[in-house]
């Protein structure tokens, strides 16, 4: 900008700093203040202040001061439902409606970063930390955007800390009392699928067969079609190419989208035991369809209903509560637990890491080892005496 001429000062005030910056717009020859506090550091104050001049004297600083954050939050909003798949955008509309209700009417310049941590730590008064992990994701891309549109020129969420929950000694010993497992045993798998082959609501066997044995994730299961199951030389092999989406349970609103990542597009192997179950599942499908005639949803699901249209994850989730209780197991196990354990197993049958990658569709074996695989009873029971001999030798 030729003829800039600034001059910036600084005080502190409230225990932090703030920046004020004085200059002559030669377009117009009138006096501009540009001005920002909240600044912990008088270092960062300075920082802040250099960058807003550079800003101001290459003419990229806009000096539209009156948009609200609510504006700019459904502005933002807006473009991230272009890149993103809905499952995805629905959890992070929740967070930034979290956000607009906070900071909605304030001038998204004049929030601040101790604005914005006082709001972090009044959050964790009651909610839980992911849900403020999340919240605070979503704010800080809402900010960096703004800081990237130069609609502001500080990122208040920048130096943000997230608040932790402190654990007592009562919280530790509830957890060793009751331990939360992800993990079902073998046995227990075992005692679930003979229950629900013996007294298992239409489909269970079929159900939890094919999450016990493949690891499929159950949305991926409800999406499945008929010519996703394949047959080749004497290989067997289920086809994942998409996920089922469907978060109001409404039977006709359901969608297929696209699997949780790249890596999630795969071929499960499966045992010619599960291939014939499978099979058996369709034959009776296409019977069914037969039978009901015209209106039948005809888009041949595997796992659907008698009226063809695919069954709620939400209920797969009810029918394994029913099982549970009918086995007398107290553990509080989900439909996702069967695939944590099927990756232990996995491991445990010392097969190749990128073989377990692959049938779990991750990105990377990290993913697998760090969220799925955990220690089996076998192996905590093979491991306990090994160390009870080394203590042994101690003594002897």
């Amino acid at each position: 900008m030729k003829g800039f001429v600034s001059m910036a000062s600084y005080r502190k005030r409230n225990g932090t700093w703030e920046y004020r910056i004085r200059y002559t717009d030669p377009a117009t020859g009138k006096q501009k203040e540009k001005s920002a506090a909240g600044f912990k550091r008088k270092a960062d104050c300075i920082e802040a202040a250099a960058e807003a001049e550079k800003k101001i004297k290459s003419g990229h600083f806009n000096s539209d001061d009156s948009v609200l954050f609510i504006e700019y939050a459904e502005k933002w909003l807006t473009n991230y439902a272009i890149n993103n798949k809905e499952s995805t955008v629905r959890p992070r509309k929740i967070e930034q409606k979290r956000l607009v209700k906070q900071f909605g009417y304030i001038k998204i310049k004049q929030i601040t970063s101790i604005m914005y941590q006082d709001f972090l730590d009044e959050l964790n008064k009651t909610y839980a930390t992911n849900t403020i992990s999340g919240t605070h994701s979503v704010a800080r891309m809402i900010f960096k955007k703004a800081y990237q549109d130069n609609i502001i020129d500080r990122d208040p969420t920048l130096y943000a800390v997230l608040p932790k929950k402190l654990e007592t000694a009562q919280d530790i010993q509830n957890k060793i009392s009751n331990p939360v497992s992800k993990n079902i045993e073998v046995e227990k798998i075992k005692l679930i699928l003979s229950t629900a082959k013996e007294q298992g609501l239409e489909n269970d066997y079929e159900t939890f067969s094919l999450l016990a044995s493949t690891g499929i994730r159950v949305g991926e299961l409800i999406a499945l079609k008929y010519d996703d199951l394949k047959s080749n030389n004497g290989k067997y092999e289920i086809v994942v190419t998409k996920t089922l989406y469907n978060p109001t349970n409404n039977m006709r609103e359901y969608k297929l989208l696209p699997p949780k990542t790249k890596g999630s597009i795969r071929s499960i192997d499966i045992s010619k035991e599960l291939y014939d179950l499978i099979t058996s599942l369709i034959t009776k499908q296409k019977a069914i369809k037969f039978a009901t005639g015209e209106s039948y949803h005809n888009e041949k699901f595997i796992f659907a209903k008698t009226n063809g249209y695919p069954q709620h994850a939400k209920q797969i989730a009810n029918r394994l509560s029913r099982i549970l209780k009918l086995c007398k197991i107290e553990d509080k196990y989900t439909p996702h637990s069967f695939r944590h354990s099927y990756a232990t197993l996995l491991e445990e049958l010392q097969l190749p890491q990128v073989y377990i990658q692959k049938q779990l569709g991750h990105s990377s074996f990290e993913t697998t080892q760090s969220t799925y695989i955990h220690i089996t009873d076998n192996i905590k029971k093979e491991a306990s005496a090994k160390v009870n001999n080394l203590a042994k030798s101690f003594l002897q």
